[in-house]
């Protein structure tokens, strides 16, 4: 992994009875990040607050040692790609509009746009209404769009939601290929053995506090998990890969 490319620092963030933090973490260049946690712990506001869609009511954050308070909107949209949990429906595009529109904030428009329509198969897609197509289908549109930014960074919130199952191999695919190209990534999943797979780093929110944060290996165990859903764990190595399984806890 590279220096750090985003650094979050101490920051809060309070909307009626909900207070998040204080939290700290830092993003390097080539990494993947996971945030996990149960519903309701503050993931998505985490997520927002990064990007600057929420201003937090303390705390800092730096894009390669910039404030983001004092970048332009075109420049953290040309550093920071997002892909949302709640998609807009924009009015009359077709799905090739929607992705051109995604490539705003580039000087030059990116040439790996049919290459990636080819490559996760909807070129069918392309001259169809954005409206007219199922959950899955926009998400994947949006993720397709995302990559396209050329951005050093691309915080996904949840990018597995609707996606069939061949689909969602192929983004958690193009998530470790993003690594592997000396791009960062910060993605809020549910599923554990998908952080576990392709995190380097988790950070695991509950009621909108940090449980744990560092290493993926040393944030998923039984004793850290446990405190933050109501079930027991076993984790175990399989062909070279965590495995973690959920069970009913115990009546004592």
């Amino acid at each position: 992994m590279g220096i750090t490319l985003i650094e979050v620092s101490a920051i809060e963030y309070s909307i009626n009875r909900f207070h998040l933090g204080p939290i700290s973490l830092s993003v390097k260049g080539g990494e993947v990040l996971g945030i996990g946690g149960p519903n309701g712990s503050g993931k998505s506001t985490l997520l927002r607050v990064m990007l600057r869609l929420i201003r937090p009511t303390r705390g800092r954050i730096t894009v390669d040692g910039e404030d983001i308070e004092k970048m332009t909107q075109h420049d953290l949209s040309r550093r920071l790609a997002y892909l949302p949990q709640n998609l807009f429906s924009p009015l009359n595009l077709s799905v090739q509009d929607v992705l051109l529109a995604s490539q705003y904030s580039l000087e030059r428009k990116s040439n790996k746009l049919d290459a990636i329509i080819n490559r996760y198969g909807i070129e069918d897609l392309k001259h169809r209404d954005f409206n007219s197509l199922s959950g899955g289908e926009k998400r994947l549109v949006m993720l397709i769009g995302a990559m396209t930014q050329d951005s050093d960074a691309i915080l996904m919130d949840e990018p597995d939601t609707f996606l069939d199952v061949d689909k969602e191999i192929q983004v958690m695919e193009e998530i470790m290929n993003l690594r592997e190209s000396g791009r960062s990534v910060v993605v809020i999943l549910h599923d554990l053995n998908k952080l576990a797979k392709i995190c380097d780093n988790v950070v695991m929110l509950k009621s909108g506090k940090v449980i744990a944060y560092g290493h993926t290996d040393e944030v998923l165990v039984p004793e850290t998990l446990e405190k933050m859903y109501s079930a027991s764990f076993r984790i175990e190595q399989v062909s070279g890969s965590m495995r973690i399984d959920a069970f009913p806890k115990r009546r004592s």
